[in-house]
């Protein structure tokens, strides 16, 4: 198949993909959901035209579009840059939520062409197939590489440390690589924060009779319960001390030992755990051992925010509000919210909205997510207005920082949306000036 084939989902890059960055346009949003999700390259020199009379840009995506026009949009390439270029459509060309004549198209930002929303990404470039997994969706390079990954590693004894921010689903990689392995035991989870020490080793390993106030009864625990299976240790890093030496032991020789018992057991479990601290770091401040570290680090796997990711997130909305029809501004404002909570924030704001949204309406804006920048727009409404920087200070600055917008934007003391326009104004690429 085809890259305009209409039936083509987006592809997964295997382990030995190539590194080069390449513009990527991926439509993140589209009124019929079998399109959102698929991308297409834009090769050196090419010269798109899209509307309703190009059918073979995306296979013919616009063709029932009665918001696009039959010549729509333009968008050009010119070695780094890409340059979009209003037809004289009728309901006009947006860029991030900007109605445009001329501009140029920067990474990661929203291009609205009639009811379809597409966004541009400089990534690598992805062969195979991304939709894989029931619960842990995705589309883009990243997400594809992570599940490349999972395949490997699913089939295989290895213990496993995910690693990744709060909420970017680590727990949906436990669970898919437990799917993907040869055990026919259960998933067994417990959260290492939070709870006290004897607490958790109880439940890890259980206890007998009378080892404790309250303990009337012989139990077993959760490493008994994942006989055969997996047991998921999340937020291995907030483990204390004594948790630490228990798990040392249970990683080295398969032994544990229920609270209050002399007697040891053996285990037949699969530990995968997760962080979402630098356990290298604590373990270099001696608030982490070394010797469980390279126990628990011997396949691991990262987790990317949401914000580096923002193609998944039209595959996401749909996952979450199960297909329920969204607007364009709603998956405009998504994709440009930077998701601070990453992936889990994004599905309690679908549900929020599919909570509060009458039956056969479409899910639109959502105001509260704007609202924790309200002081700070308020803050810099009230200082003098900046005089626009040279494409020499522009330029300067950004090799200064490496490209890094939030840290430019505030060397400047203004927004980033503001330092994006200047940057579109002057033509510059601030992708070209980040490390590779």
């Amino acid at each position: 198949m085809g890259i305009d084939d209409p039936t083509q989902t987006a592809p997964a890059p295997t382990s030995g993909s190539s590194a080069e960055l390449h513009p990527l346009i991926w439509i993140v949003h589209h009124p019929d959901p079998q399109w959102t999700g698929r991308y297409r390259p834009l090769e050196g020199g090419a010269d798109l035209t899209i509307g309703r009379a190009t059918s073979g840009v995306f296979g013919g995506a616009w063709r029932d579009d009665d918001q696009a026009s039959r010549r729509h949009v333009s968008v050009r390439r010119h070695g780094a840059e890409i340059h979009v270029e209003d037809l004289d459509s009728r309901n006009g060309s947006w860029l991030n939520a900007a109605r445009i004549g001329r501009a140029t198209w920067i990474d990661g930002q929203c291009l609205r062409v009639g009811s379809v929303v597409l966004l541009l990404r400089w990534s690598a470039l992805p062969t195979g197939l991304a939709f894989e997994d029931r619960e842990w969706v995705g589309v883009g390079p990243a997400h594809a590489a992570l599940i490349d990954a999972v395949n490997t590693v699913g089939p295989l004894e290895y213990t496993v440390l995910i690693q990744g921010e709060t909420g970017v689903g680590k727990d949906c990689v436990a669970r898919a690589i437990h799917r993907r392995s040869v055990r026919d035991g259960p998933m067994v989870a417990i959260n290492c924060a939070g709870v006290g020490d004897s607490v958790l080793q109880s439940e890890l390993f259980g206890h007998t009779r009378g080892a404790f106030t309250g303990a009337d009864a012989a139990r077993a625990g959760l490493v008994d319960a994942a006989r055969g299976g997996t047991l998921f240790l999340d937020e291995i890093g907030d483990a204390s001390s004594g948790l630490q030496a228990a798990l040392l032991r249970l990683l080295e020789n398969g032994e544990y030992r229920p609270v209050g018992s002399d007697r040891v057991r053996r285990a037949n479990v699969r530990v995968v755990a997760a962080t979402h601290r630098d356990l290298r770091s604590l373990a270099a401040e001696g608030q982490f051992r070394e010797d469980l570290l390279g126990r628990l680090d011997r396949w691991s796997l990262q987790v990317d925010p949401l914000r580096h990711r923002p193609e998944d997130i039209g595959v996401l909305v749909q996952h979450f509000s199960r297909s329920r029809p969204a607007t364009a501004a709603l998956l405009e404002q998504l994709v440009r919210y930077r998701w601070p909570g990453n992936v889990r924030e994004l599905g309690a704001t679908v549900e929020r909205l599919c909570a509060t949204t009458p039956a056969g309406e479409p899910l639109d804006i959502a105001p509260w997510l704007s609202a924790e920048e309200a002081p700070t727009i308020r803050k810099k409404s009230v200082k003098k207005r900046r005089k626009r920087a040279s494409r020499e200070e522009l330029e300067t600055l950004l090799e200064a920082h490496e490209g890094n917008i939030k840290a430019c934007a505030a060397e400047l003391e203004i927004g980033r949306n503001t330092l994006y326009a200047w940057l579109s104004a002057a033509g510059i690429e601030p992708g070209s000036y980040r490390e590779a």
